[in-house]
């Protein structure tokens, strides 16, 4: 009899200590959908002028407003975005706003300030795989805000064919 009551106490305090515990401890294992991105803010150099640096963070904004725009695919609410992203720390943030890839860039200065060339690409968020890229060089800083919409197109489309073919690979599958 009392090994059946000390057994039934051991049973309940094990019980009551496994209802206790967060469940958010417990990770999700349910993939992320493979056409799903976030545009995570692009790596700017700290000596480039202010009013470049502004408006390249504001350009970068607009990109996953134009990608929800033009197509089918998922992307992550800019609000849930960090406002500044480590090096190295990308496909973390990616796996943690439950996204397949992220947009990554990074704008390098050339010729003491007169050319810009700017890197983006597009990261498989579980292997780290490179999934598309694209660099661009502005030859003329005056001439930025032309360029940048220009980019922004490429990007979307480049982005947008990705995706969109990353998950009709995916669904032919299953």
């Amino acid at each position: 009899m009392r090994k059946s009551c000390v057994l039934l106490l051991l049973f309940g305090a094990l019980a009551l200590a496994c209802s206790a515990s967060p469940r958010s401890e417990v990770p999700l294992a349910v993939a992320p959908p493979c056409d799903s991105v976030a545009v995570l803010p692009f790596d700017v150099p700290k000596e480039l002028h202010d009013g470049v640096k502004y408006t390249l963070a504001d350009w970068t904004k607009e990109i996953p407003i134009a990608l929800l725009e033009d197509s089918t695919i998922r992307v992550a609410r800019p609000r849930q975005v960090p406002v500044r992203v480590d090096e190295g720390e990308e496909l973390k943030v990616g796996r943690r706003l439950g996204v397949a890839a992220v947009l990554v860039g990074k704008v390098t200065v050339e010729d003491d300030g007169a050319r810009l060339v700017i890197v983006a690409e597009l990261l498989d968020t579980n292997q780290g795989l490179l999934m598309w890229t694209r660099t661009w060089t502005i030859e003329d800083i005056l001439q930025k805000v032309p360029q940048l919409e220009q980019m922004k197109t490429e990007i979307i489309a480049g982005v947008k064919k990705r995706l969109e073919r990353e998950a009709a690979r995916q669904s032919a599958r299953k």
